[in-house]
């Protein structure tokens, strides 16, 4: 007999019952006379990284020193066994998501005993992040904002025009080209794009449609007002009257995107479709995020005027990384520019070598 397989992200309702235990106690709300627990503040996406970041924790105990999962939590979390972890994660992982894992078990065991000196795990997460060199913008992707919202556009016009003897066939390609056009349109962080729901979310109105976020939605806690892409209107409307009811399949739900199933669609099954779309139609292997590191770069590189946009487009609390895509920006500009400069000077070269060349020749036969 095999032994069972086991994931690289335990799920919670997996985790041993001591982890479980002190992980809902730190969510207590607290009362009148009590104080929260040390999770009270977490919004729903704070609460799922977190849980996601731990099971790794876990399943790298269950694989490599289980022995250790008898231990209490916070005795299992030793330099040593840290240290494993993160040398295992190095063989698949960016040393940027270690260091996110490495952050949450320190944020995580830190709400689990309050008065431990966790101040190495901490530092273990920072001394990973700044190796990560975070500051560092990515290569460029090859391909623009504008060609991923055209193609959302012409395969939805497509599905009108031509639709199939499938409703829910069509209702789930609908949806699909429809998401990557808003995406890309309103490049919000994909934890907000999932969580859309129909009654909080969007707003109809005579004069269109607003996409609504609460500060709760947003990662630096400000509220956000959208107006919906214009292109795109039609195509939400037709979602919400005819497409989404098809994929409900009588089901009742508040979610904005629904799944084949008949539910709300999760993110993994979002960004797994997406990363196959996109490879299929593109040759490219994008998931949400990449489509704001896109949008950012279209419009640093096509509307440089317009680069201060990007903070309030991306949601980023400072103008930092806008001015880092208008940089880049610029440098490619002015590379196109000085190769520019360099045809010039090799035709006005070779002008100059084939006028010297007939002088010569005239020369000769004088």
């Amino acid at each position: 007999m095999t032994a069972p397989i086991i994931p690289l992200i335990i799920k919670l309702a997996a985790w041993p019952k001591i982890d479980r235990k002190l992980w809902e106690q730190a969510f207590n709300s607290g009362g009148l006379f009590d104080t929260g627990g040390a999770f009270a503040g977490w919004s729903t996406g704070t609460r799922r990284l977190h849980a996601q970041n731990y099971g790794s924790w876990l399943s790298f105990l269950h694989r490599s020193q289980p022995d250790r999962l008898d231990l209490l939590p916070t005795e299992r979390i030793t330099k040593d066994a840290v240290s494993a972890f993160i040398d295992e994660g190095k063989q698949r992982l960016e040393l940027r998501s270690i260091s996110n894992q490495i952050l949450s078990l320190a944020v995580i065991v830190r709400g689990f005993d309050k008065d431990g000196d966790w101040s190495w795990l901490f530092h273990a997460a920072r001394s990973l992040y700044e190796q990560s060199n975070p500051h560092q913008l990515k290569p460029p992707i090859p391909i623009t904002a504008a060609e991923l919202f055209e193609w959302s556009l012409t395969l939805l016009n497509r599905i009108v025009d031509m639709p199939s003897p499938n409703p829910l066939a069509d209702a789930m390609r609908f949806r699909q080209a429809l998401m990557v056009g808003l995406l890309i349109a309103r490049p919000v962080r994909v934890r907000a794009f999932m969580a859309m729901t129909v009654s909080q979310h969007i707003e109809v109105s005579d004069h269109g449609m607003v996409l609504a976020f609460s500060a709760a939605d947003m990662k630096d806690r400000k509220a956000r007002r959208f107006p919906f892409p214009e292109p795109l209107l039609p195509f939400m409307r037709l979602y919400l009257d005819v497409h989404r009811p098809t994929l409900l399949q009588g089901n009742e739900s508040d979610a904005l995107w629904i799944s084949q199933r008949g539910g709300p669609m999760s993110i993994d099954s979002f960004t797994g479709g997406l990363a196959q779309l996109t490879n299929r139609v593109f040759g490219l292997t994008l998931r949400p995020h990449k489509f704001r590191h896109i949008a950012a770069t279209s419009i640093a590189t096509y509307a440089p005027q317009h680069v201060g946009i990007i903070r309030d487009i991306l949601g980023h609390a400072t103008l930092r990384m806008a001015e880092k895509h208008y940089n880049r920006a610029t440098a490619v500009e002015a590379s196109r520019k000085f190769q520019e400069v360099l045809r010039n000077l090799r035709s006005d070269g070779r002008k100059r070598a084939k006028a010297e060349r007939r002088n010569r020749q005239a020369y000769r036969t004088e």
